[in-house]
C-alpha cells in the first residue's frame, strides 16, 4: 500500500459520515459556556499598562514566564496561571512603575505633591476604570484609605495606591461569573464583563473610551450595538 493510499484511508476513517455533522440552520440555539476567570497574556497585561501609563512605563513591566509553561494557545484559561515567580516580580515591578508615575505623569504628580485623600480617591476612580476594567465599588475605596492612612507621606499614599492597582487580581484577570445568579443554567455577563471580552479579543488591550462609554450606558446588551462596537475594534 503506497503512503498516498494510507493518508487516503486514514483520514476517510477520521472524517464522520455526512449526514452526522448537523446543517447551521437547524441550530435549535446557543450553547452558554461555562463561567471562566482568564489571567489575562503577558502582552495584554503589557497592553493595558502601556495604555493606562503609558509607554514607558510599561517598558517596567515583568517577565511573566509564560513562554517556558504553555504549550499550544497562549490563552488558555486552565493552563494560564499567576506563578509565584512571576507574583513576586510583579511585585517588584510594581514598585518602580509607581515610583515613575509619581516622576513623570501628571495625575499622579499633582496628587503627591497635595495634601488631600481626595485627590486619591479621584485617581483611583479614574486608573480602576483603565486597569481593573470596571468601576471601583465604595467598599474597595474604603479599603484602600484605611491601608493608606497609616503611611508616611504623600508619596508614598499615591505609589502604594498604584501598586495595588497593579497588583490585584482585579488586573490579572477577567472575569465572565456574571453579577446575578444564573438562570437556566446560563449567566448573563455584566456590562464590563463584555466589553473587557469585545476588547481583548479583538485588540488585547483594555477597554478603550468608547468601549467605557458604552459599557456604562449599558448598550452591549442590544445586538446592533455590539456588532457596532465589533466593527470598529476590527478596524483599530
Amino acid at each position: 500500500m503506497t503512503s498516498e493510499h494510507k493518508t487516503s484511508t486514514m483520514n476517510q476513517k477520521e472524517l464522520p459520515p455526512l449526514e452526522s455533522i448537523p446543517d447551521s440552520n437547524v441550530c435549535t440555539g446557543r450553547e452558554s459556556l461555562p463561567a471562566k476567570m482568564w489571567r489575562l497574556k503577558e502582552a495584554q497585561m503589557r497592553n493595558t499598562v502601556r495604555d493606562a501609563l503609558g509607554q514607558e512605563i510599561s517598558l517596567l513591566f515583568p517577565y511573566s514566564g509564560d513562554a517556558l509553561q504553555l504549550i499550544g494557545l497562549d490563552n488558555n484559561a486552565k493552563t494560564l496561571q499567576l506563578r509565584d515567580a512571576f507574583a513576586q516580580r510583579l511585585l517588584d515591578a510594581s514598585q518602580f512603575m509607581s515610583q515613575k508615575a509619581v516622576e513623570t505623569l501628571p495625575d499622579f504628580k499633582s496628587c503627591a505633591a497635595a495634601n488631600s485623600s481626595q485627590c486619591i480617591t479621584d485617581i483611583q476612580k479614574s486608573y480602576t476604570l483603565k486597569l481593573w476594567r470596571r468601576p471601583v465599588l465604595p467598599e474597595e475605596l474604603a479599603r484602600t484609605n484605611t491601608i493608606i492612612s497609616g503611611l508616611p507621606n504623600q508619596t508614598s499614599k499615591v505609589q502604594f495606591m498604584i501598586e495595588l492597582l497593579l497588583n490585584s487580581p482585579n488586573f490579572l484577570y477577567r472575569t465572565e461569573i456574571g453579577t446575578e445568579k444564573p438562570v437556566n443554567g446560563k449567566i448573563n455577563l455584566s456590562e464590563f464583563e463584555a466589553a473587557s471580552l469585545l476588547s481583548y479579543a479583538l485588540t488585547d488591550t483594555a477597554l478603550d473610551s468608547e468601549l467605557l462609554m458604552a459599557a456604562e450606558n449599558k448598550q452591549l446588551k442590544i445586538s446592533q450595538k455590539i456588532q457596532e462596537q465589533i466593527a470598529r475594534l476590527i478596524q483599530k
